[in-house]
């Protein structure tokens, strides 16, 4: 308990200290900033009434979005006054840096789990809503370059349900959802997976919710930033 209780007030002082880089930042990253588990941190926005951390991240984000005008926010790299804030504009940087870290940290082992049951498969769809929706088509793409009888479903509307249904075991789903996990992908993805279809997820966080639906997991890193995010990491997957 005294052990849980330090943990709880170091990941407390950290927060109130770096509200910019909770509101930023990954669990994964912060578990590796603040020196604790993953499930450590899971376990801290629970104990505060939040379901699940990104509820918390998302309130982080709110108090740091509440202290910036609309101005402020498009000129952060020009005012020296809110210099303590990560800009938007630095999304390059950042991006380099995530890039950087994928590729020294890069999930080989899942990716060729992913890659073989691909090639095993009999149909494969790429499924993606709204902002994953963009990523699901170049998915597809790409796949119908290599392999037949590619399926892309990006609206979650009752015809996608209908293709979803004539999927089987011999088939699978790679799934694409990132951090405000979209209800729609996280439905179709258990109603594939109550059919018996394999199910392989391309997300940024153990947390999320369709990681623990799937058989596979890649685990992608996003720069997330105060206006808007960049996903060149998962392009690149």
């Amino acid at each position: 308990m005294e052990q849980g209780s330090t943990q709880q007030t170091k990941i407390a002082a950290y927060m109130l200290d770096n509200v910019e880089r909770v509101a930023m930042h990954s669990v994964t990253q912060l578990a590796g900033e603040i020196g604790v588990s993953q499930p450590t941190l899971t376990r801290f926005s629970q104990a505060l009434g939040f379901k699940k951390y990104s509820d918390l991240q998302e309130t982080f984000q709110n108090l740091l979005l509440a202290e910036l005008n609309l101005m402020d926010r498009l000129t952060l790299d020009l005012d020296e006054r809110l210099s303590s804030y990560e800009s938007s504009i630095n999304i390059i940087p950042r991006e380099i840096a995530s890039l950087s870290e994928f590729a020294q940290n890069f999930p080989n082992q899942a990716f060729d789990r992913a890659v073989t049951r691909i090639c095993q498969s009999n149909r494969v769809c790429a499924l993606g809503v709204e902002l994953s929706g963009i990523m699901a088509q170049r998915l597809s793409h790409y796949l119908r370059k290599v392999k037949k009888n590619i399926i892309t479903i990006i609206n979650g509307t009752s015809d996608d349900y209908e293709q979803l249904s004539d999927l089987n075991s011999k088939d699978v789903v790679l799934a694409i959802s990132f951090y405000r996990y979209g209800n729609s992908t996280i439905d179709m993805v258990r109603f594939c997976k109550d059919r018996g279809v394999g199910i392989i997820a391309i997300t940024d966080d153990p947390i999320s919710p369709i990681a623990s639906i799937a058989d596979i997991n890649i685990f992608v890193p996003v720069a997330y930033g105060a206006i808007f995010d960049s996903y060149c990491s998962v392009y690149c997957v």
